[in-house]
């Protein structure tokens, strides 16, 4: 069903108006706009009714060759490994899912690095996901149709597979009510602090210190990533640490991407992460210290 088909179709059925009218109402902004073609007064009186002229959400038994800005709902079939490949003289990566529903199935090729990463580290076979803004393109080589997901698409897990599910207990963060206990929390990271993502330390004084050491110099000094914003579940926040080997997983640099670059990323507050954390308490206001981090698919319903 090409747009012009969808169209007519959800006049029909939005509407009520059948082919008499609807020829009758083309006919009417051809007369006032004589530039105007068919499908253009289509899509004027379509936007007119409050039926958007391009059709986002797709079957996968309907996707051709070409289309863009696709919605596709499908269970993951098969999960494929990240593999490298070069991009115009570069070193990338490619990664696939083969996805299905009831229509058919379909190879979704993942290019974007941060895509990858997140796709890689949370979603399973036999889950169910949904892929908003992407483009369809069909394989040279095989002739098959695919998936497309580039940097403007967004992958999240609607439903998780029974044997993917983790046997785990999220807390929300408004229920922290005791100290030195490891809690589980998915959230967003809202916000970084990027002023200074170091501690220092002199490991003979054991102190911290802004540059050198007053008694030691730079003789014993230890340099520890250090990455603390704010995290919010939807519905209050708290400050989070994440230090050494926590922000390293955290940040997951690739090879093509700088630090200053990924602490960008994460500063548009659009960054889901599940995290297993240790509250502290200071002057009766509680932050965490991140054990562990998993980034998340991105999901705008409520976690």
């Amino acid at each position: 069903m090409n747009t012009e088909e969808w169209l007519i179709s959800e006049l029909k059925e939005k509407k009520g108006l059948d082919d008499s009218k609807l020829a009758e109402l083309i006919e009417s902004k051809q007369k006032l706009f004589p530039s105007l073609n068919k499908e253009s007064a289509l899509r004027m009186i379509a936007t007119e009714n409050g039926i958007h002229p391009i059709r986002r959400s797709f079957k996968i038994g309907d996707i051709t060759e070409e289309m863009s800005h696709l919605n596709v709902f499908g269970k993951v079939n098969r999960k494929f490994d990240p593999r490298s490949i070069k991009i115009k003289n570069r070193d990338g990566r490619v990664m696939n899912l083969n996805i299905g529903d009831d229509t058919g199935s379909i190879n979704l090729v993942i290019w974007d690095e941060k895509v990858i990463d997140n796709i890689n580290a949370s979603v399973s076979e036999g889950d169910e996901i949904s892929i908003a803004n992407a483009y369809s393109k069909k394989n040279k080589m095989t002739g098959s149709m695919e998936l497309h997901v580039g940097s403007g698409t967004a992958i999240s897990v609607t439903n998780k597979s029974p044997q993917n599910q983790p046997n785990v207990k999220y807390t929300r963060l408004q229920d922290i009510k005791e100290e030195n206990i490891i809690y589980h929390i998915k959230g967003f990271i809202v916000r970084l602090f990027t002023n200074n993502i170091y501690l220092i330390r002199c490991t003979e004084c054991n102190k911290k210190v802004e540059t050198t050491c007053d008694v030691h110099g730079d003789k014993f000094l230890s340099k520890t990533l250090l990455i603390s914003g704010i995290i919010d579940d939807g519905l209050s926040s708290m400050k989070i640490s994440f230090f050494d080997k926590t922000a390293e997983k955290l940040l997951q640099l690739s090879k093509s991407q700088s630090l200053e670059d990924k602490l960008n990323d994460l500063s548009f507050g659009m960054y889901q992460v599940e995290v297993a954390a240790t509250a502290r308490k200071f002057n009766d206001i509680f932050s965490l210290t991140a054990r562990d981090v998993k980034p998340l698919a991105y999901n705008m319903d409520r976690i």
